[in-house]
């Protein structure tokens, strides 16, 4: 009886330990190449592309994002942020303004709003 009991229990540790596992590797969902739009309906300029790559390490989500078409001409940067909840927020410090993101995503899409000094509106990327 014991001895049942004892497997029962290494088997319900080795469950919960590979469940924690799985969910510590899908952390990464945001990692790869990202590309798609951005639009703003109010601006000078309406649209443009927005493609990048990104890491993504626990809530951390970190990498290089280019808005091509602004304003500001080819705005290319570091991107820094979080993810979690399937909430999405990031940081674009530009030359001139810092552009922000807020947004929902899943493993292939993020999509929401961006503001900055020149100009708001939305993005959706894929990958």
């Amino acid at each position: 009886m014991k001895k049942s009991l004892r497997i029962m229990l290494v088997l319900a540790l080795g469950a919960f330990l590979l469940t924690g596992a799985s969910i510590a590797i899908a952390g990464g969902g945001l990692t790869g190449n990202w590309s798609g739009n951005w639009n703003c309906p109010g601006g000078e300029i309406k649209n443009g592309k927005l493609h990048g790559n990104l890491t993504q390490n626990g809530d951390k989500v970190e990498g290089t994002w280019t808005l091509v078409n602004t304003v500001e001409g080819t705005i290319t940067g570091h991107l820094s942020g979080t993810a979690k909840g399937g909430m999405f927020i990031g940081n674009l410090p530009t030359g001139k303004a810092t552009i922000h993101f807020d947004g929902t995503y899943t493993d292939n899409k993020i999509s929401g709003k961006y503001s900055s000094p020149i100009g708001n509106g939305g993005f959706t990327v894929t990958k």
